[in-house]
């Protein structure tokens, strides 16, 4: 499997994973009130164009078009701990398209590098 193959599968993993608590109520929203996607792009005003996040899930309260909350999650299905850059990385294009309703979660099937865990905690509080 390439690592295209490999990342894909990830994705696929956590996106189900991701839905299968959605509809259980386990994240606390209302299944028929939030929506999940794959490869969700939002737009940045930095950059001028859209940033695409692994996964995206977006809560709704009734009758409304626009999401009050939006956990944006970013896989890595890497053999080794995850470093800062990462972390960094991703925080910068959350922040890019992030309002006050945003949120952020790695996922990774190994670990965090020290450096990107301090960041994480900085960024995100305790996890």
């Amino acid at each position: 499997m390439n690592t295209k193959e490999k990342g894909d599968a990830f994705e696929n993993f956590v996106f189900n994973y991701f839905s299968s608590l959605i509809q259980s109520g386990y994240l606390g929203f209302h299944p028929n009130q939030t929506r999940i996607y794959k490869q969700h792009k939002y737009y940045s005003k930095d950059r001028e164009s859209d940033i695409t996040f692994d996964i995206a899930i977006e809560v709704f309260l009734c009758g409304q078009d626009e999401p009050y909350i939006i956990l944006l999650i970013e896989c890595k299905n890497y053999s080794k701990n995850i470093p800062v850059d990462d972390i960094e990385e991703f925080s910068t294009k959350v922040s890019q398209v992030g309002k006050h309703n945003t949120k952020a979660i790695c996922v990774t099937t190994n670990g965090f590098q020290q450096g990107a865990l301090k960041i994480g905690k900085l960024v995100y509080g305790e996890f």
